[in-house]
């Protein structure tokens, strides 16, 4: 299953690489990646940089996803237990982070971005 928003735009092998990214292996639960923005303010797009610069920081320190954007992310559907529709400002994506750690890994690649 896929989370995806209705003025993002996709590459046309980014279904592939996520598919990629799953691979073979079963304890790999969502495969996540960044956001980039286009047009609008300049702080929007530093923004979305810094944060999803410092997410693959911290990836690859870890190999950990911290932070998860429903914008961009992938999972096995026996492990979607759904957002939480009474948190607000992004807590229903951490949340469902969250809950997708606790049974197995989760794969962030910067490499694949909105």
């Amino acid at each position: 299953m896929i989370s995806a928003d209705a003025d993002a735009t996709y590459s046309p092998d980014w279904l592939a690489t996520i598919d990629r990214s799953f691979g073979t292996e079963e304890r790999i639960v969502a495969v996540t990646g960044p956001c980039r923005y286009v047009g609008g303010a300049l702080w929007g797009r530093v923004y979305a940089r810094i944060l999803f610069g410092g997410v693959h920081l911290a990836y690859r320190m870890t190999g950990r996803s911290f932070y998860k954007t429903a914008t961009n992310i992938a999972f096995r559907k026996k492990y979607w237990s759904g957002y939480d529709v009474y948190l607000t400002q992004g807590g229903d994506e951490l949340n469902l982070l969250r809950d997708l750690r606790g049974k197995g890994r989760v794969v962030y690649d910067h490499a694949n971005p909105t």
